[in-house]
């Protein structure tokens, strides 16, 4: 074949070289001998190597890897396989703390381009905001006043003002609602009741609600005034309003009421205010998006706390439950430490056995570690124990009973579930589980 490739790593395939272990070979140049075609190639062995592992390929799907079982070759002058396993929880831990430290450097690389596409995001939205302003200002206005009234003459009843009558964008100003002028007037308010005013600019951008303050001395028949503050937004044209109680609205026979905004008195002209507003706008946005982003958060706190609660409290019962055949001490096993457990066998079908063995793992039984302890009888009440000791990084206990060390015997496996302790505080993490639907 024109082309060979090795492809080899080391210690049963669980060294890894820093090459990613795929190498070309090419003709050694030693003579043909007995239909030996001879090819070669260099590596470097690891200090920590006792033996390098390898199969051949053609670089197109053919392999040779010694009918499945691959080659091995033995390293001299390394480690030994027994030193190697024993280091296996010093790797692991290295390991891990390598993931931790890549999956903590890609997070905050995530969230600095997150943060970085919604600045720009921010400042394209006040752009598009901006632009908007020189074509549709006559839409925002349609309809727009400086303070309604119904009615004319002695009859006439004001609804709403604005103090100052005229609105200018980026100014602080107040907005009155006589109540007893539209639907809200069968309202009778009791103490710490208020109408919301419902509020927004240029068609209910960056609408809101504020809680409404009643005006002294300002009731009659036909009159009961409340008073809010407005902030004007530096872009706005137009003010957007309803008036709210509880599930009744004022929104003008739902047209919704609509105040003039003009502009600055600083503005030389419409086109030097919009140039100005860019900035403005994307600095309202920006603030608009922390405070939302912040409120979810804290909601999302909310959530996962109230979860933790009700996980704590569903794993508490779960104990209670089998308490009486396995518990602990402690009672949440913590990785890195022992714990002592306690077995009841008789309401089993290990009942009446007079020897005990528990024998398990960790991680879903995929942890290198295993133990095999027999248990010790009990000298009060009814439960064997055995203190076991969990690894560092075992996110869960994983164990059988039975009447034998091993082999055949009579085993209480939970049905063929099995006995499942999670634990806290290990230095890996389950993978989580993909369920399609």
């Amino acid at each position: 074949r024109p082309r060979v490739q090795c492809h080899y790593a080391f210690n049963r395939w669980e060294l890894n070289p820093t090459d990613g272990g795929w190498v070309d070979m090419a003709p050694s140049g030693i003579p043909f001998y007995e239909g030996g075609d001879w090819w070669s190639t260099q590596f470097v062995v690891p200090e920590e190597g006792f033996e390098i592992n390898f199969v051949f390929d053609d670089g197109e799907g053919a392999f040779e890897n010694n009918s499945m079982n691959d080659f091995m070759f033995p390293i001299s002058g390394g480690i030994t396989a027994e030193e190697w396993e024993e280091r296996a929880m010093e790797r692991a831990a290295a390991e891990d703390a390598a993931r931790r430290k890549a999956e903590e450097e890609a997070r905050i690389a995530a969230e600095k381009a997150e943060v970085e596409r919604k600045l720009a995001n921010d400042l394209e939205t006040a752009q598009n905001i901006v632009n908007e302003l020189s074509f549709r200002r006559e839409e925002f206005q349609a309809g727009g006043l400086n303070a309604l009234t119904h009615g004319e003459g002695p009859e006439a009843i004001k609804v709403w003002l604005t103090e100052p009558k005229v609105l200018t964008a980026g100014s602080t100003a107040v907005l009155r609602y006589n109540t007893k002028a539209g639907p809200l007037h069968w309202v009778e308010w009791d103490a710490g009741e208020a109408p919301i005013l419902k509020m927004g600019h240029n068609f209910w951008q960056s609408a809101t609600d504020i809680e409404m303050k009643k005006v002294p001395g300002k009731e009659a028949d036909n009159e009961c005034w409340w008073e809010a503050p407005v902030k004007l937004a530096e872009d706005a044209v137009a003010l957007n309003f309803v008036f709210n109680h509880n599930d009744m609205y004022d929104n003008n026979n739902g047209l919704d009421f609509k105040a003039l905004v003009e502009l600055p008195a600083t503005a030389a002209s419409e086109e030097a205010w919009r140039a100005g507003l860019v900035e403005k706008v994307r600095a309202r946005i920006y603030a608009e998006r922390l405070a939302a982003e912040e409120a979810e958060r804290v909601k999302a706190e909310k959530r996962n706390q109230k979860r933790l609660v009700t996980l704590e409290k569903s794993m508490e019962v779960g104990r209670k439950q089998i308490k009486h055949v396995l518990f602990t001490e402690p009672a949440t096993p913590e990785a890195g430490q022992q714990i002592t457990l306690f077995y009841n066998p008789n309401n089993t079908n290990l009942a009446g056995k007079e020897h005990v063995y528990v024998s398990g793992g960790y991680n879903r039984w995929g942890h290198r570690k295993t133990f095999n302890v027999k248990m010790l009888p009990p000298k009060v009440g009814d439960h064997f124990q055995a203190v076991i000791d969990i690894p560092a990084d075992a996110y869960s206990v994983d164990f059988v009973f039975a009447d034998v060390p091993s082999g055949d015997g009579t085993y209480d496996n939970r049905g063929g579930l099995d006995y499942h302790l999670p634990t806290t505080g290990s230095t890996s993490k389950e993978s989580p589980m993909y369920v399609c639907h």
